[in-house]
C-alpha cells in the first residue's frame, strides 16, 4: 500500500512538472506569435508606403 502511494506521489509530482513545462512552452509560444504579427504589421506599414504613388524610391515622380 506505501509502494502504491508512493508510486501515485510520483506520478502527481512528475504531472506538475509537466503541466509548468507546457505552460512555460505556452507562453513562450505566445510570445513568439505577438512578435511574428508585430513584424508582419512593420512589413505591411513600410510596403503600402513604398506601393504608394510619389513615395521617395518612385523614380519617375510619380507621374
Amino acid at each position: 500500500m506505501e509502494d502504491e502511494i508512493a508510486a501515485l506521489r510520483a506520478r502527481v509530482v512528475n504531472v506538475s512538472e509537466t503541466n509548468l513545462l507546457l505552460l512555460a512552452a505556452q507562453d513562450d509560444l505566445a510570445a513568439a506569435f505577438a512578435a511574428a504579427n508585430s513584424a508582419a504589421e512593420k512589413y505591411r506599414q513600410a510596403l503600402s508606403l513604398y506601393m504608394t504613388p510619389g513615395h521617395v524610391g518612385d523614380l519617375n515622380g510619380g507621374y
